[in-house]
């Protein structure tokens, strides 16, 4: 099996490749991860980046550049046990996070088990989801294995 290199200014000068699939960069930009919790955005640790839960919705700000400009794609991502509330609040985030950068984003909606490639990418294929919601006996659970901010 042959490999090469993903080489992102190809993606921009072939629209229709990136767009076939689904890969405007190698997902090496930066990400800022949100959850809905209470109908509100709240940063979400560097830690955790990559660890979903079910019951909850998340949005990302993800931001690459090419050698011309920068883009910036903002996923809202939709567990399958996420209250309409939530997502509700997650696609207003995603929409006001896009507002605060005047109207230049890309918003992309995702549903828990259709997340695209360039999705996967930006957590470099380890992504782990839980079928339960956030809770705060996780965040002490996980303090045993990762480090929490």
């Amino acid at each position: 099996m042959a490999s090469s290199q993903f080489d992102a200014a190809t993606m921009h000068s072939h629209p229709q490749l990136a767009a076939a699939t689904q890969m405007p960069d190698d997902g090496s930009g930066k990400k800022e991860v949100y959850r809905i919790e209470q109908f509100k955005m709240i940063p979400y640790p560097e830690s955790m980046h990559g660890i979903f839960f079910a019951g909850d919705s998340f949005v990302i700000q993800y931001t690459y550049s090419d050698q011309q400009r920068s883009y910036t794609l903002i996923y809202f991502w939709l567990g399958h046990h996420s209250s309409q509330d939530e997502q509700g609040a997650a696609a207003i985030g995603a929409i006001e996070l896009d507002k605060k950068i005047n109207g230049t984003g890309t918003i992309i909606r995702v549903v828990q088990d259709k997340e695209p490639l360039h999705f996967m990418a930006m957590f470099h294929g380890q992504m782990i989801i839980f079928k339960v919601k956030y809770s705060i006996d996780f965040k002490f659970l996980f303090s045993f294995f990762f480090v929490i901010e």
